[in-house]
């Protein structure tokens, strides 16, 4: 029995490990091609190549045109046909600012026109009597694609996110800016600086020295040794006076924190100063 149970456990094991079958992976592609047995025999390299494929073939512009509004996945157009050509099919297709992976599929084509068709936004071109590499050049065409997008999608969350930040820097009554790691330039100041430190964000961009000349000459020393300690990794919270150029005194509540990358290593200073002027007097009495 212990026998039987073993043999029956091994193999319970070896068909948990068998691999699935990959399943075809869908396609929905325009053929701009006058001459149907090549659609097929390009639709054929395409099922070889694990394609699910669902096609419409077209030979004339205004067929094109009209496919252009249906959703795509990949366009295969030969480069010369007797209504139509395959430059002419580029060119709407970025005229209608759309992102499908153009392949040219041709019986001739030269290499200073292959260039060109790159260089306008095709993905690849290929002879037909070398349909083999028909597979690997749409798999690349369409990977690319994926990272494009993946690309778009990253920037404009980052292009949100800076706005985001933007409104919240721009309508607090803290001063709040972002440095380099050795301070020796400034990447952002919100507009409350201005009102605080009575100098323009654009003298502190073009100066960044001036932020910490501002200070007290009595607070200087503690100031500047506690920012220099944010470069070398250590947050500071500290209270201090500063000189606008009208003469007048203001106290200040500062706290500075260093940004560090994905590496552990400190690239960028973050700092918000905020104007405790009125309540100074009282804490001190």
């Amino acid at each position: 029995m212990n026998k039987t149970s073993t043999v029956e456990l091994i193999r319970v094991e070896d068909t948990s490990r068998r691999r699935r079958p990959k399943l075809p992976q869908p396609l929905r592609v325009l053929l701009a091609e006058d001459n149907p047995d090549d659609a097929k025999m390009m639709l054929r390299e395409l099922k070889r190549a694990g394609f699910e494929v669902t096609s419409q073939r077209v030979d004339t512009e205004a067929a094109f045109q009209e496919s252009l509004k249906g959703d795509l996945d990949l366009i295969l157009t030969d480069y010369t046909m007797p209504e139509f050509h395959g430059m002419r099919a580029l060119t709407l297709l970025k005229m209608n600012g759309l992102d499908v992976p153009f392949i040219i599929v041709s019986g001739t084509i030269g290499e200073d026109i292959a260039v060109e068709a790159i260089n306008r936004g095709a993905a690849d071109y290929l002879l037909k009597d070398r349909l083999a590499r028909l597979g690997p050049a749409v798999h690349h065409a369409l990977e690319q694609r994926r990272l494009r997008k993946e690309r778009e999608q990253a920037h404009e969350a980052l292009r949100a996110s800076e706005e985001l930040f933007r409104q919240f820097a721009e309508n607090i009554n803290e001063a709040c800016w972002i440095a380099t790691a050795d301070q020796s330039a400034i990447l952002y100041i919100s507009p409350a600086y201005e009102k605080i430190w009575g100098r323009t964000c654009r003298s502190l961009h073009e100066n960044p020295s001036s932020l910490f000349e501002a200070i007290h000459e009595q607070d200087r020393t503690q100031a500047l040794a506690a920012m220099q300690s944010v470069s070398r990794g250590e947050s500071v919270d500290l209270e201090h006076r500063i000189t606008r150029p009208d003469g007048q005194i203001r106290w200040v509540h500062t706290r500075g924190t260093p940004i560090r990358n994905e590496a552990g290593a400190i690239y960028r200073i973050a700092g918000i100063a905020e104007d405790i002027t009125r309540r100074k007097p009282a804490e001190l009495q």
